[in-house]
């Protein structure tokens, strides 16, 4: 099953694209990567399968451009005959056929410096060495899109609106700008005509998100604002319920973990007929989109990559 779609004759070359969020994880090993590889190896057999990926440990650690520069070489070793060998031991998820198709490309999530713990006095300086950081990405022609996640905590007020239109214009200035931005409001305040207009008018995508429905949390949603269409499913497990996830160093989780107590969307798999309610919203988009990227962040026991091949294959039933 491949991550990358042939498009339908009638939306012409089509740029859908379904990938994980990270890809560095040895528990995935027996579904996505074989038992006893070498996580040096990870990367070029996630390439083989995958033809996009959000990197989320940006958000914990600042980037340089050595790390995206090795991530480069090393996505750049995709080798069909070693994927194949692969394929050999793990049937569950098959390699994607390597003729034809664009090399995987990065999503990369801001670091938390611009996002949950901004200082107004050093923000600029931390925007420069992140963009300095992720620098080879973009030279490269691989970065796909710059995501910006906002915590609840992040309210629709003065100096959060004053902020965020700095940090946007900021981005817009990036002389390597070939790339996309997008924006997950993880409250629901922020979604209002006068914000979803104004992203409109920067080309900024707002990113939708599938995750545990909770009180001020935004709600699902088609709106694309930019010519960039992004999801993003988290999970869907109630808040509160005690798992042995609950030392997960993921970026929902955490966050949740500190502001509102403790819940584990990460081992959610996501259902057969939850995922097929999506193929009406993801064809709505794609119609306001010239490109879509999704992304399935519910990571534990490889809940990731199956559900991202799950979606697949029920995109492709529906004629992506």
């Amino acid at each position: 099953m491949e991550a990358m779609f042939s498009p339908p004759s009638d939306l012409g070359a089509y740029d859908l694209r379904i990938g994980t969020v990270g890809y560095e994880y040895p528990e995935w090993e027996g579904v996505l990567y074989s038992h006893g590889t070498d996580k040096e190896a990870y990367l070029r057999l996630y390439c083989e399968r995958f033809s996009t990926l959000e990197l989320d440990f940006t958000f914990h650690t600042m980037p340089k451009a050595a790390q995206m520069r090795d991530i480069l070489a090393r996505a750049l070793g995709s080798s069909a005959g070693q994927a194949q060998f692969q394929n050999q031991l793990i049937q569950k998820l098959p390699v994607q056929e390597p003729s034809g198709r664009a090399p995987t490309d990065f999503s990369v999530i801001a670091h938390s410096s611009l996002t949950h713990r901004i200082d107004p006095f050093t923000w600029s300086r931390s925007l420069r060495t992140f963009l300095k950081g992720i620098e080879p990405l973009a030279e490269a022609d691989r970065l796909c899109a710059v995501l910006l996640v906002f915590p609840f905590s992040f309210r629709y007020r003065e100096e959060e609106r004053r902020y965020l239109d700095k940090l946007l214009k900021a981005l817009e200035t990036y002389p390597l700008a070939a790339y996309s931005l997008a924006v997950e409001f993880q409250n629901s305040e922020w979604l209002t005509l006068r914000v979803i207009e104004e992203l409109k008018n920067r080309n900024v995508a707002l990113c939708t998100l599938d995750m545990p429905r909770m009180e001020g949390r935004p709600p699902i949603s088609d709106i694309v604002t930019s010519d960039l269409a992004y999801i993003r499913f988290l999970g869907r497990a109630a808040p509160g319920v005690l798992t042995d996830s609950s030392n997960s160093s993921s970026i929902e989780e955490g966050a949740r973990n500190t502001e509102e107590g403790l819940w584990c969307p990460d081992l959610y798999r996501y259902k057969s007929e939850e995922l097929a309610l999506w193929i009406p919203r993801i064809l709505s988009m794609s119609a306001q989109a010239s490109k879509m990227r999704i992304f399935f962040g519910n990571r534990r026991k490889g809940n990731a990559p199956l559900d991202a091949c799950a979606l697949t294959k029920l995109l492709r039933a529906a004629g992506l």
